[in-house]
């Protein structure tokens, strides 16, 4: 999970010289979502590792029963899971299991996330500083991710028909997306460092005086 996080950190940086910061933003989101999750495994590490890798049973029945609803809208037979082994059938219903409850309906519903109802619910759990960016940075690249008209229509105009405006906005949102971004890189690094023999903290001390980038909001 941590080479997930540390992957994408450097993927947005590889589109801040060109003040890409709209697709940096949606990178950002992935990023912050997956180190939310990372610290709610570390608060039970040997359950909730568990779970996040018997979810992959859930995600794969979902995928086999889209996949075969498609198909069958089109008179195709669809691919069913017992196809395998029974032994490995049996591991696949109890990984499966832990994941599914019954609605007020008595249908049987799967859950949508591993760590549970929502990522809200997760975030909770977590507290600050989760609670106040769920709230802001990341409702922030969730336009982006989307696609929402705030994200694709800023800004609107130049002011007295200056273009340098655009690259103003272009210069100031790509350096906030580098302040949040470094921000969160340290927060989940730190947790990280003691599998790695420690953090240096005098190197961090001096990146924040050099770019003033914790308290990034």
């Amino acid at each position: 999970m941590f080479g997930y996080v540390f992957n994408t950190y450097k993927t947005i940086g590889l589109l801040l010289p060109d003040r890409y910061y709209e697709q940096g933003m949606s990178l950002f989101r992935t990023m912050w979502e997956s180190s939310a999750n990372l610290f709610w495994i570390k608060r039970d590490p040997e359950m909730r590792a568990k779970r996040f890798a018997e979810f992959t049973a859930a995600e794969f029945r979902r995928f086999l029963s889209t996949r075969n609803a498609f198909f069958e809208s089109r008179g195709v037979k669809g691919v069913s899971d017992t196809v395998f082994p029974a032994v490995v059938q049996s591991v696949l219903e109890q990984q499966l299991a832990q994941f599914q409850q019954r609605d007020r309906r008595g249908r049987l519903r799967t859950h949508d996330r591993f760590s549970g109802p929502s990522l809200e619910a997760v975030v909770q759990e977590l507290g600050e500083p989760w609670a106040e960016e769920y709230l802001t940075s990341y409702k922030l690249a969730c336009g982006y991710t989307h696609g929402a008209p705030g994200a694709v229509l800023f800004p609107l105009y130049a002011p007295q028909g200056d273009a340098s405006a655009f690259e103003l906005a272009d210069r100031e949102r790509t350096t906030l997306l580098a302040a949040v971004s470094m921000n969160l890189m340290e927060r989940t690094f730190l947790l990280y460092a003691p599998f790695v023999g420690g953090a240096d903290p005098e190197f961090f001390d001096g990146l924040n005086q050099r770019t003033a980038y914790r308290g990034a909001d």
